[in-house]
């Protein structure tokens, strides 16, 4: 009988404690993730019933922009806001320099906020439209959380882009595709409704990967979750990203990634292109680097497994780190503006490509 009393007594304090400052919390809430009227006329001019969403640019390809052409379609680039490079105008992207020193084209096809499998079905696409000598699948470190996630607002809660993905799964070793589950642009309104926020939510393997905790009886049980004392821990409350969360040292989850990149690779050379894989570094990262003396240790499972597969693999990450003093980092950070890469690292990037390709005899 005590037993029971002293649990009703910590179940009610619990409930009394989440009532209060339960939202100080990142605890899953269906009434965050819906959208209004207006974020509807936002996302609408962005989606792609394939891509679930893509950057549109008046040019030939749909490429961004390029000041130059050298009417020799050299190198495509795909991947996220890093390939995209978003910050810096068009001629401050890594493609633009290295175009310069190549005399040839360099593609950029990267779309902010893809994971890799958007990046991977963007190729897809483009293949029937333009072939390159190279096609480039670039990668962050945090693309592989992307990959598993099937509602951008599921993984950045604050995110501009409130629209459903593709994604795929992993069957007996096969790559499977899950299509976007958004059809047309008026399938969007879906989006507005607690119901299918809720199916969509049972369905998002990153949702369920990082344990986001729904506030419901029993209260008391929220306290032994796993997610509640690493969000403490991490100072990640309030709708912060989960990018602390790192599924590079999950080698389960590490195999979906790898298949998209064999995938992507197969499709490559039977287009008759070179594939090659880059891995682009994230301001985090070089922060984490010069005032914490942090490595990430990612860089070694996806460059083992590269080197393994005899892939042609640019470490611009690794190059960086390398040839970037943390004077020069201070000085190309010196204001906060830029989220992403700046211009003289893109320019130290297209460096480090030109004598990859040199040495590689390409």
């Amino acid at each position: 009988m005590t037993f029971l009393i002293t649990l009703t007594i910590l179940e009610f304090l619990s409930f009394l404690f989440f009532k209060f400052y339960g939202k100080k919390f990142y605890f899953y809430d269906i009434n965050n993730f819906t959208v209004t009227k207006k974020d509807i006329n936002v996302i609408r001019k962005n989606f792609d019933q394939f891509l679930g969403w893509d950057k549109f640019y008046n040019t030939k390809y749909k490429e961004r922009t390029r000041n130059i052409d050298f009417t020799f379609p050299y190198i495509s680039t795909y991947g996220d806001s890093y390939t995209h490079c978003d910050d810096v105008n068009d001629n401050e992207t890594w493609q633009y320099y290295l175009s310069l020193k190549l005399e040839k084209d360099v593609f950029n096809f990267g779309v902010p906020s893809y994971g890799t499998d958007q990046a991977f079905l963007k190729y897809v696409i483009n293949k029937k439209q333009i072939k390159t000598k190279i096609a480039a699948l670039c990668i962050v470190s945090e693309n592989i959380n992307r990959i598993y996630a099937t509602y951008r607002p599921f993984y950045t809660p604050d995110s501009g882009i409130k629209l459903t993905k593709p994604h795929f799964i992993l069957k007996e070793g096969k790559l499977i595709l899950i299509e976007n589950p958004l059809k047309s642009i008026d399938s969007l309104d879906l989006l507005m409704q607690n119901d299918y926020i809720t199916f969509l939510a049972k369905n998002d393997s990153w949702l369920n990967e990082i344990d986001d905790i729904k506030i419901d009886f029993p209260y008391l049980s929220t306290f032994f979750k796993k997610n509640f004392w690493q969000n403490i821990i991490q100072n990640n409350i309030n709708y912060q990203e989960r990018h602390y969360i790192s599924l590079w040292n999950n080698p389960e989850k590490n195999q979906l990634m790898f298949a998209i990149i064999d995938e992507f690779t197969a499709e490559v050379k039977n287009n008759g292109s070179t594939p090659m894989i880059i891995l682009l570094p994230r301001k985090k990262e070089l922060q984490n680097y010069f005032y914490k003396n942090i490595s990430p240790d990612y860089i070694l499972t996806l460059k083992e497994y590269c080197n393994k597969k005899n892939y042609l693999f640019f470490n611009a990450l690794e190059y960086v780190l390398n040839n970037l003093s943390e004077e020069q980092f201070q000085a190309e950070y010196k204001s906060n503006d830029i989220g992403h890469l700046t211009p003289g690292i893109n320019s130290m990037i297209a460096e480090g490509f030109y004598d990859f390709l040199i040495v590689n005899k390409l």
